[in-house]
């Protein structure tokens, strides 16, 4: 009997089964330190999911108990013999925390990327569809589909830079001044500093702060006008939450009555309205909201 950890098109237990009819699953793990991408394989023009390298980083997967026969039909299949694909050792945990030592697959080395055919990263969506895990963690999926990369970067780097002037530009535009952290106290304060881009170009920002013992802030949410309207807004605060998750239990933020649009975001996406606090309490332009993170 053998184990397998499924974290891309086999989390559909149909095409699992289509390689591994012996194939039963054993619940949810989560793996720590490893992010999905997608890469090309030795062999050009073939591609799929392998795990990268990542500190903070959170990849959940199906465990599988499988006949011995079926493991080695999925190594055929899955180029193994071939080192498109090899075996990784791994140590996920179930859901109560407990350790489980288990296998899977990866591209080996560090691939180029890659772009999935729909049918392939329909399988994956169908997949997650079933599973117990974080929205956000779905969001973060969906987002690497769509394009969207969001990665920790520090705000005064030069891409951190570029996207804080822009957000600092809307914030003039739209209010005639801009009130929020300044670049220095971003680099000093921030858990986390997030830029996105899709296919490769910068796209928009975000940071968590720490307001308080177990209550971070969300700061310097911002979509260029050119990548709006894509789902960069929900990757940037999904990817913000899940980096956080283990150092606070709520995320608080202020936004204002210029920016209808980033409401309607954070109410999309689970936050709820609460009273403002500090110089913001008496500003009938201000508008406040908290989320509390599982």
């Amino acid at each position: 009997m053998k184990h397998y950890f499924a974290y891309g098109t086999l989390l559909d237990v149909d095409a699992m089964r289509a390689f591994a009819p012996s194939a039963r699953p054993e619940g949810v793990l989560r793996l720590d330190g490893y992010e999905m991408a997608f890469g090309e394989t030795r062999q050009p023009g073939k591609g799929g999911c392998f795990l990268r390298a990542r500190p903070g980083a959170v990849t959940y997967g199906i465990h599988y108990a499988l006949s011995d026969d079926d493991m080695a039909r999925m190594d055929v299949a899955s180029g193994v013999h071939d080192g498109l694909w090899v075996h990784q050792a791994i140590e996920a945990r179930d859901p109560e925390g407990r350790a489980v030592s288990t296998v899977t697959y990866t591209i080996p080395g560090d691939p180029p990327p890659f772009r999935p055919g729909a049918d392939y990263v329909g399988k994956i969506l169908k997949g997650l569809s079933k599973l117990d895990v974080p929205r956000g963690y779905v969001a973060r999926i969906e987002a690497m589909i769509a394009g969207i990369e969001v990665r920790p970067i520090d705000p005064r780097s030069p891409l951190g830079l570029e996207l804080f002037a822009e957000s600092s530009q809307e914030q003039i535009k739209r209010y005639g001044r801009d009130g929020g952290r300044s670049v220095d106290e971003l680099a000093r304060d921030a858990l986390v500093f997030v830029a996105a881009l899709v296919d490769g170009a910068p796209a928009g920002c975000g940071a968590v702060v720490a307001l308080e013992p177990g209550v971070g802030e969300l700061s310097r949410i911002f979509v260029r006008e050119s990548a709006r309207r894509r789902g960069v807004g929900r990757a940037i605060m999904a990817v913000l939450e899940d980096a956080v998750r283990d150092r606070v239990g709520r995320l608080v933020l202020e936004t204002g009555t210029a920016q209808q649009e980033s409401m309607r975001l954070y109410e999309a996406c689970g936050y709820r309205p609460i009273p403002c606090w500090g110089k913001s309490v008496d500003n009938p332009r201000s508008r406040c909201y908290e989320k509390r993170l599982a």
